[in-house]
């Protein structure tokens, strides 16, 4: 028996992580702070997605 694919792809926003989301609200972080963890974010999602096996990549939305 042939093995039959189900083709998909996720669209829309990816949940943004705790600590980037405690990490934005703090008074006093530093915007290159900031962007550093929404880098990591993203990294983590385009990883999780070619872990998946997705074809289209991208970061999820969380720098936004």
């Amino acid at each position: 028996m042939s093995k039959k694919l189900f083709p998909t792809q996720e669209i829309g926003s990816l949940r943004k992580p705790s600590s980037l989301l405690s990490l934005v609200k703090k008074p006093g972080i530093s915007d290159e702070q900031k962007t550093k963890t929404r880098n990591d974010a993203a990294l983590l999602n385009i990883r999780t997605l070619e872990e998946a096996g997705l074809d289209i990549i991208y970061d999820g939305e969380v720098r936004t």
